[in-house]
């Protein structure tokens, strides 16, 4: 058992945990810090503890505040600063000695703070936090209800209980009246507010350039970097390229690209008929590349991008920093048949030890394919093993790699690949992207994460740019699911309910619900209706219609609760008190003057809020034995007058 304002005291600080929580990567560290102070002081208060700030006091920081807002306000980020702006106002709030409308005020902070979140981060894991702060925050109205008829009355679990009860059903109830409007309500194409939409903080993928020992970091990350909806096929072609680098230095390689493709759907010609068409559902990264199956030939994209056919290359205008989707085609090959303009892009090369180049002259072959094919089984094994782990990351990585440990990921193999076929004169350009690809028969899509991050090799041979992958990896790991651990297959588990949410509600547009409309007319023009309808038939139907009429033109009877009520007033004005507005009958009892009649139409009372706020109907025994103990109260005023 537990008072009704402590018990307030608790759901408000449920409501605070579940909207923190909810925001808790876009807060600054100071903001962080304060709320959970915030936090503490609110669990102390319950154990008795005075912490209050006073109230003018919380009022003068609450405009601070708003000031600081002020002045660090960018469009860039003006959601996040509103966000922690409104979290730090209602930890203000939370400090202060609390009454009904500080209880109320921090309830809508609560609903404004969550309304910001829907701008950043429009998840599934949004949607659970939006449905348990609804689900607290109508239990709170109901409390307050109960707070201001007695603020001292005590809540058994019984009595919880039958209040959750009819809370959580409407919830329940909610939730497809929700999906039904979200499917049926008016949508647009415009990007209205655009610059407000869905900021979300990204995840780090590839960049413009790669240092030794970089993508490793990429590779330890099994978060979800993009999903393909497209059928199942061959391991072998599934290489997702995305940045492509062309000049070696530092120990790195970079993309010294200048801009010549050429903006939005621009298709490549091709004489292989192994097209395939596919969407690509792709998260935030804060990069420019978006990620096509080798080799694109067409893609189709809402936003502004540059796509080049020679180097395979898709770069958008602006950084990718919103969950995007677009359409795409590939053939599925290992060249790009291509005239090189600029060779000498693809020769370039400094910084490389004697070491490193005497190994590139060992490798020379008589064709330009054959030094590729002596590279490739030079890098074989069992001189050369693939690991993650212990990777050369000394003041010349290569040389390291190539004569002293002979061990390394993706990036060490591709870049030794690279920079032994430049030696040779064979221009090369390094390719970063994904390789494999976990396919979901039910669902029909690829899941790639960033643990599948892989750097290969083009090497231009016979007028082609040639996919070589000199990695001596288990390629089998990045596609079998059979091959996965109990964590990665949990993580796929939610990763599909993450696919559904994406593609059913993030990209449900003007053109899906139109679709939705035309099958549902299609279907229901298939439905065939035979009416005969019978002389009993007809009085069938007519009947109940007449008995609605009545119903609803009945005229309406006094609610059980309101005569109980009448009757309580009834009592009390004998008693010479009277109950105004808004007033609680136990408030008018304390006002009772007789101690015996008043202990009795306590009892009274407590009796009436259980039947009315019960798990069990207010029926009509129940509202018999209340008007009757009533009416014996009203009889022992009058004796007792008398």
């Amino acid at each position: 058992m537990m008072t009704i304002s402590n018990l307030i005291k608790i759901n408000t600080i449920l409501v605070s945990i579940i909207c923190f929580a909810a925001v808790a990567e876009y807060m600054n560290l100071f903001v962080l810090v304060f709320i959970s102070g915030v936090i503490v002081a609110n669990f102390l208060e319950i154990k008795g503890y005075n912490l209050y700030l006073p109230r003018f006091l919380a009022n003068s920081l609450g405009v601070i505040v708003l000031f600081a807002a002020f002045i660090n306000f960018s469009i860039e980020n003006m959601n996040v600063i509103f966000i922690n702006a409104l979290i730090v106002l209602m930890g203000l709030k939370l400090m202060e000695r609390k009454q009904y409308r500080d209880y109320m005020q921090i309830s809508l902070m609560a609903v404004f703070i969550l309304a910001g979140l829907s701008l950043l981060n429009l998840s599934m894991v949004f949607l659970v936090y939006l449905f348990a702060e609804v689900l607290l925050i109508v239990l709170q109205m109901v409390l307050l209800t109960v707070m201001v008829e007695d603020n001292t009355f005590i809540m058994d679990k019984p009595f919880f209980v039958s209040i959750l009860k009819p809370i959580t059903l409407i919830m329940v109830i909610s939730i497809p009246a929700a999906a039904f409007l979200f499917l049926i309500l008016p949508r647009t194409d415009y990007p209205m507010l655009s610059f407000l939409n869905n900021r979300q903080n990204a995840s780090t993928g590839f960049t413009d350039s790669i240092k030794l020992g970089t993508v490793n970091s990429i590779q330890n990350n099994d978060k979800t970097a993009f999903r393909v909806k497209m059928k199942k096929i061959d391991d072998k072609f599934l290489y997702w390229r995305g940045v492509v680098l062309d000049t070696y230095r530092n120990n790195g390689w970079q993309s010294n690209y200048g801009g010549s493709g050429t903006k939005n759907n621009v298709k490549q010609e091709s004489q292989n008929k192994k097209i395939i068409k596919y969407r690509v559902f792709m998260e935030p990264t804060a990069n420019k590349y978006l990620y096509t199956l080798n080799v694109p030939v067409d893609i189709t994209y809402s936003d502004d991008f540059s796509f080049d056919k020679e180097r395979g290359e898709v770069i958008t205008e602006e950084p990718v920093k919103t969950k995007i989707s677009y359409t795409a085609v590939s053939r599925l090959s290992q060249q790009i048949d291509t005239h090189l303009a600029r060779k000498e892009i693809y020769l370039q090369i400094s910084g490389i030890s004697s070491e490193v180049k005497k190994i590139a002259s060992r490798l020379k072959g008589d064709t330009d394919a054959g030094t590729a094919d002596n590279i490739i089984n030079y890098l074989k094994p069992p001189k050369f093993k693939y690991t993650l782990q212990n990777l050369p990351l000394s003041k010349e990585p290569l040389k390291h790699f190539l004569t002293v440990t002979k061990m390394g990921n993706c990036e060490y193999f591709a870049s030794a690949m690279g920079v032994l076929l430049r030696l040779n004169g064979i221009p090369s350009r390094l390719v970063g992207g994904f390789r494999g690809g976990y396919y979901d028969e039910g669902a029909g899509y690829y899941s790639v994460l960033y643990s599948n991050a892989h750097v290969w090799v083009e090497a231009y041979i016979d007028g082609a740019w040639r996919t070589y992958d000199p990695t001596p990896a288990d390629f089998s790991r990045f596609s079998d699911k059979k091959k996965l651990s109990s964590l990665k297959e949990i993580k796929l588990f939610f990763d599909k309910l993450n696919y559904y949410w994406t593609v059913f509600v993030i990209n449900y547009d003007f053109a899906k619900q139109m679709e939705g409309l035309k099958n549902a007319a299609e279907a229901a023009e298939n439905i065939k209706f035979d009416l005969k309808l019978s002389g009993k038939g007809v009085f069938a139907l007519i009947i109940p219609f007449i008995l609605l009429l009545i119903f609803v033109f009945k005229k309406k009877r006094v609610k059980r609760t309101e005569k109980i009520l009448k009757k309580f007033d009834e009592v009390f004005l004998k008693l010479g008190v009277s109950r105004s507005a808004g007033e609680g009958l136990i408030q008018t009892v304390d006002n009772v003057g007789n101690k015996e009649i008043g202990e009795e139409l306590r009892k009274l009372v407590y009796e009436y809020y259980s039947a009315v706020y019960g798990d069990k109907e207010f029926n009509h025994e129940k509202y018999r034995a209340l008007k009757k103990r009533l009416k014996d109260v009203s009889r022992y005023i009058k004796h007792s007058s008398d």
